[in-house]
């Protein structure tokens, strides 16, 4: 997931309205050309930005040239699937539950694909023996492929689709999506029958079917 800082923000803004070289982009916004050259190079390096022509100046890259529409106020936003997700942890000793959900937001923050526009981690509570906590955070997906890796792979335990209201998928995306779904329950499956005696799987199977009929009982 990519996070953008307030200027890689602001520069993204910029670019979007004509291309600039880094000397315009520090006049424009008053900053040390250091920093002004090490949010570029991170918009490079999450191939968001190229660098191109004679003076070279910076581009945003066309396809999400594409995906980035004007506010009234100036402002923008990349239109990609916006969601909301809530991620739950647990431990049997405190000092490891926060911990364990800031490695899971830099996770996300390092993954490809994603925008994330709000985190927040709760506060840990007991709950019995052990303590918990929650990531609360809304992000935009550039595609459907890389929601279903999100699912999968950090297990939100909510999961709302606030935009667009429709949404077309181009059929290679719509399959590669679904492969990568299949892919990812048999992975799980084949480590729950290594970990697993028969008495367990029967119990595991039973619960897997009283899930199914309480889905289809609603």
């Amino acid at each position: 997931m990519v996070y953008f800082t307030e200027l890689q923000k602001h520069i993204s803004k910029s670019l979007y309205f004509s291309p600039k070289t880094t000397e315009e982009l520090r006049d424009e916004f008053q900053a040390p050309l250091p920093e002004i050259s090490k949010a570029l190079a991170g918009l490079i390096k999450i191939g968001f930005v190229e660098q191109r022509g004679h003076p070279a100046k910076f581009h945003i890259k066309e396809e999400f040239a594409k995906q980035i529409k004007p506010k009234p106020d100036e402002e923008y936003e990349l239109t990609g699937i916006k969601v909301h997700a809530v991620i739950e942890t647990a431990a049997f000793v405190e000092d490891m539950v926060k911990p364990s959900l800031e490695k899971l937001l830099e996770k996300i923050k390092e993954a490809p694909n994603f925008v994330i526009h709000d985190a927040h981690i709760s506060d840990v509570v007991k709950e019995g023996e052990r303590f918990s906590a929650f990531l609360d955070l809304t992000l935009s997906s550039m595609d459907f492929r890389s929601l279903v890796a999100f699912i999968f792979l950090f297990g939100p335990s909510v999961f709302e689709v606030l935009s667009p209201s429709k949404i077309e998928i181009a059929l290679p995306e719509f399959q590669n999506g679904m492969l990568d779904l299949s892919e990812y329950v048999q992975a799980y499956v084949q480590e729950i029958l290594n970990r697993s005696n028969r008495q367990e799987l029967e119990t595991f199977n039973k619960s897997l079917m009283n899930v199914k009929k309480a889905i289809e009982d609603e």
